[in-house]
């Protein structure tokens, strides 16, 4: 080990004084190469290593041979593994997306296979086709079946030798149209996919070269059909060899035998020379759940998130039966409320799990959990891009925050509570022209103006859980405040000139990545046995939602995970009792950004879902997160574990 020490320092000495010359190159190069340890590349000799790479590449650059100096041979059969990624850019084509990966040094061929590059989307390995040479290569492309996704995260992860390089990407076609026209098959307009009838649909939509005075050539209309949750069905596509400066083409598309889901459409104009898109994006014609929430005899769908109140359903399941006697359209409904989570883990999931059903109405409910869960500026942020977000859709819900009784706070009357996070609330709602519908306040004035009520018929004793019966009651005031006011909670959203926080972003951009593809040391296990519970309150068993998972129960096990992103959010499940994390997040130069510990994150195999480490406002650049068990002798005999199932990550 001391051998190893001076021969590192020996080696670092070296590279500081060396000339920046010919000679001092191919000086610094031999003296490393006289080091060369005999055990070849392991973690501890990695340092040495890597600079003795780099001595080689510059000499090699100034054209001075190498050849017949001691182990220079040795070192060209290894020096592929110490391969580093100096760029992976992505281009969308017409019907697949490339990445091109760069490299600073050549490397075997070979290493570039199925085994060391993946491609994921979410936890799901995605196809692709390699691109490469057959001997020696420093860049190779990897094409990715694109199916005119008209907006896909992606992973990119490669690793082999010292290598585990990863990237997460977008692939983004833009929209484009003019004068887009949707008709039935009999000639009937209609607004979106949405009131797709028999499964035909025609489109036409006119082109028009208002810029481009030498005329377009060579390029591709393309047309694709889309289910609710964004995923392709079907594509058509017409060629269009020269427009010239202010002509115009007409462009019509029929489809047949359309699925019932299909729900979006979006057209893509791309030149096929460069592969860029033609135009600019343009929307297509905002629709309402406001227009359908006003017209009893629509359908309606309603989404609800929230937290544990929400996820039992026991205020939400009778307002559903209670909202539909006064309609004769059909209302269904989605229930992604979490236990225990606040609006942080809301609004990174609030397009995934709410906005992808094209909600009429979206109900959200976190203030309580805000109390203790989020800081009062992240809470407004999650608020206003709840908002700001529903708005950025194709179709506009209805959204609605509920304000849930609080039988603790109140009796406590601490100001700090939900009445405390109601006002926090309504500071932005109001900026917005919108009203929470507060049923906290709608109790109180039951409970003052009945003498026969009370606490009792809404909220357990010392709780905030409502039972059955008293899910109910609450749904039942909730009800009627609708009923009586329906102008005053029913409204378009409309964005006024400036947001009400500069620095809310208008959309999370977020993706869930499995736990398996981060740097995890032998002291944690992949999906570990595990039993389902019956959590107070819900009466149903709750299942492990996670498709993979990881955890230990080892004191000082470590975990490291890099990403590119200003916020990230880890997901998992978790009971009474568990273990604690120390997490650092430092950007690539090892500053320290963020740290903290992570509580009570797994516990007796009693779990539900939940989430713990959450961070926002990074910069937009790369960071590493680094997690360690904490140090806990009497935790580790009982077998307390902190686990993982998801890693959700936001790029702007």
């Amino acid at each position: 080990m001391h051998k190893k020490i001076l021969c590192m320092t020996i080696a670092f000495a070296i590279l500081l004084s060396a000339m920046v010359s010919a000679e001092g190159t191919t000086a610094t190069a031999t003296e490393l190469l006289m080091q060369y340890p005999a055990e070849g590349i392991t973690s501890e000799t990695s340092d040495y290593f890597f600079m003795l790479k780099d001595a080689v590449l510059r000499a090699e650059k100034d054209g001075t041979p190498l050849n017949g100096i001691p182990n220079y041979d040795k070192f060209q059969s290894v020096r592929w593994q110490l391969c580093k990624v100096l760029s992976a850019e992505v281009t969308a084509m017409n019907e697949s997306a490339a990445v091109v990966v760069t490299l600073d040094t050549k490397i075997p061929a070979e290493q570039i296979n199925t085994d060391t590059v993946s491609i994921l989307r979410g936890n799901q390995e995605v196809n692709y086709t390699l691109q490469k040479g057959t001997d020696t290569i420093d860049v190779f492309r990897i094409l990715i079946p694109n199916q005119m996704w008209e907006k896909e995260n992606l992973r990119l992860r490669i690793q082999f030798g010292m290598l585990n390089y990863t990237k997460l990407f977008s692939i983004k076609n833009d929209i484009s149209y003019n004068t887009l026209t949707l008709t039935t098959s009999d000639g009937k307009v209609i607004e979106s996919p949405e009131q797709l009838q028999n499964g035909e649909l025609n489109v036409s939509y006119q082109i028009t070269n208002h810029t481009h005075q030498d005329g377009i050539s060579n390029f591709t209309v393309y047309t694709a059909v889309y289910d609710q949750n964004g995923s392709f069905i079907r594509l058509k596509k017409e060629a269009v060899d020269m427009l010239g400066y202010e002509q115009s083409k007409q462009i019509s598309f029929s489809f047949v035998n359309l699925p019932e889901r299909t729900k979006r459409i979006s057209s893509f104009m791309w030149q096929n020379n460069n592969l860029k898109p033609l135009v600019e994006k343009k929307e297509l014609k905002k629709t309402y759940g406001y227009d359908n929430v006003m017209d009893p005899s629509k359908d309606l769908h309603i989404s609800f998130i929230g937290g544990s109140i929400t996820q039992g359903g026991h205020y939400s399941n009778p307002l559903l039966a209670l909202l539909q006697q006064d309609r004769t359209g059909t209302i269904t409904s989605n229930n992604a409320g979490v236990g225990g989570t606040g609006s942080n883990y809301g609004t990174i999931r609030f397009y995934d799990e709410v906005l992808v059903h094209h909600p009429d109405i979206v109900f959200v409910e976190f203030t309580l959990n805000d109390q203790t869960k989020v800081n009062r500026l992240t809470m407004q942020q999650n608020v206003e891009s709840m908002i700001r977000e529903s708005y950025a859709q194709q179709h506009v819900p209805v959204i609605i925050f509920i304000h849930i009784p609080d039988r603790r706070y109140n009796e406590r009357l601490q100001n700090y509570g939900i009445t405390s996070n109601i006002e926090k609330y309504d500071q932005v709602l109001n900026h917005y022209g919108l009203f929470a519908l507060n049923s906290h306040q709608l109790v109180l004035d039951s409970i003052s103006k009945h003498p026969q009520d009370s606490w009792d018929n809404y909220v357990k004793s010392n709780n905030v859980h409502p039972d059955a019966q008293q899910g109910k009651n609450i749904a039942n005031l909730m009800y009627q405040e609708l009923k009586n006011n329906p102008t005053k909670y029913y409204q378009k959203i409309i964005l006024p000139p400036e947001k009400y926080i500069a620095e809310t972003p208008d959309v999370f951009h977020a993706t869930a990545i499995s736990p398996l593809y981060t740097n995890f040391d032998e002291n944690w296990m992949i999906n570990p046995e595990i039993r389902n519970v019956v959590a107070e309150g819900y009466g149903t068993p709750i299942q492990n939602p996670y498709q993979q998972y990881i955890a230990s129960s080892k004191s000082g096990a470590t975990l490291q995970f890099q990403f590119t992103g200003t916020r990230i959010l880890l997901c998992g499940l978790t009971g009474g009792q568990g273990r604690e994390c120390t997490y650092t997040i430092t950007d690539m130069e090892g500053n320290i950004e963020r740290q903290g510990t992570c509580h009570n994150y797994l516990a007796n195999y009693k779990w539900y879902e939940n989430n713990s480490l959450v961070e926002f406002g990074l910069s937009d650049t790369q960071h590493l997160l680094t997690l360690t068990v904490s140090e806990d002798a009497e935790a580790d005999a009982a077998g307390k574990m902190f686990g993982i199932g998801e890693i959700w990550v936001d790029e702007k």
